[in-house]
């Protein structure tokens, strides 16, 4: 895996980390909503592995963030690109190893997804709420982000 910093996060900080919901998965998670300290949402991206460790990528999201990101006005690229960034190793069964809190700049491009990529459309779907839309309405101007139990119950 690539190098960091040697200042690593308190294990109270790691620990208090929590899944919110896995937004992509395909032979495990590769891109989850997590809540860290103070009940701050953050996109986290699976971005490398060896043999005893995932290596996240995670970003702060504000409810407005998060609101563009479901509704396919922000791309993954753009929600990585926040001042500070957090970098994560974690076991395959989600046991966090240790932790860094680094700019976002010090982040080599190739780890990040490609400039423009949405969330994919079938996820993005699945995480608005939409009530009932007028024919000139497009569901991104009406998209209301769902709170933590109807996700839940929606991806249970």
């Amino acid at each position: 895996m690539w190098q960091l910093p040697d200042r690593e996060l308190s294990v109270q900080e790691l620990n208090s980390r929590r899944l919110d919901s896995v937004l992509v998965e395909s032979d495990g998670p590769e891109i989850t909503a997590v809540w860290g300290p103070g009940d701050t949402r953050r996109l986290s991206i699976a971005s490398d592995e060896d043999e005893g460790a995932v290596r996240w990528i995670e970003a702060a999201l504000e409810p407005e963030l998060w609101l563009n990101l479901l509704a396919g006005k922000l791309s993954l690229h753009e929600a990585l690109q926040q001042a500070v960034v957090w970098v994560i190793d974690q076991t395959r069964d989600g046991v966090p190893l240790r932790g860094w809190r680094i700019p976002s700049t010090a982040l080599d491009a190739r780890l990040l997804p490609e400039p423009g990529a949405l969330l994919p459309t079938e996820t993005r779907r699945r995480f608005l709420l939409v009530p009932r839309i007028a024919a000139s309405q497009s569901v991104e101007d009406k998209a209301v982000p769902l709170g933590r139990a109807e996700m839940h119950r929606l991806v249970a």
